[in-house]
């Protein structure tokens, strides 16, 4: 594992041709074993050099640690492959079709666990299943909205149940009719 300084001076070499640089987080042990991996070391190259990619450079003879990088933000996985079972002295640590394939898939599927916009998606999907606030009985204006008039149900249209005993007390600038949900605009 190269310095940070080493890294830096290898930086400014590198950005007089192009400004396309990803760091690779590299243990030099062929094969390098799992124990040996130091993966915390991406969240450090990530802390000293937050202007460029970080990725992997992983000799390990397995995807093990390739997958446990993903979480930790890595952009791109460099791997030994071998297509058939010939000796070479990269043979120790490369992995065969079905291994990298194996990667991809676990890769992939892990990056979508990750991904934030899926998660806003299934949110919004399940927003039918979450409860608003709704009259429970005609509430005319100025009425003060009580435990008695208002009700907690399905789907969430206007103001969140989670407010519920926020309401409580308020007025209303508008008549409410039963079963309609309540929405912030119409309290006082």
């Amino acid at each position: 594992m190269a310095s940070i300084k080493e890294i830096k001076s290898a930086i400014k070499i590198i950005e007089k041709y192009h400004k396309k640089i990803i760091i690779l987080h590299c243990v030099s042990n062929y094969p390098t074993k799992i124990k040996d991996t130091n993966l915390k070391k991406i969240n450090i190259l990530k802390q000293k050099f937050k202007k460029y990619h970080i990725g992997l450079s992983d000799h390990t003879d397995n995807i093990f640690s390739s997958i446990a990088s993903i979480p930790l933000g890595v952009c791109a996985i460099e791997k030994h492959f071998t297509i058939d079972s010939q000796k070479t002295p990269d043979s120790l640590f490369s992995i065969g079709p079905k291994m990298m394939k194996d990667l991809k898939d676990s890769s992939v599927e892990l990056f979508e666990s990750l991904n934030k916009h899926k998660e806003i998606k299934v949110l919004n999907k399940n927003i039918k299943f979450r409860r608003s606030i709704y009259a429970k009985n005609n509430i005319g204006i100025n009425e003060k909205i009580t435990d008695k008039n208002i009700i907690a149900l399905r789907p969430k249209i206007g103001i969140c149940a989670s407010q519920y005993y926020k309401l409580i007390g308020k007025k209303l600038k508008k008549n409410i009719k039963v079963n309609d949900p309540i929405f912030k605009n119409q309290i006082v």
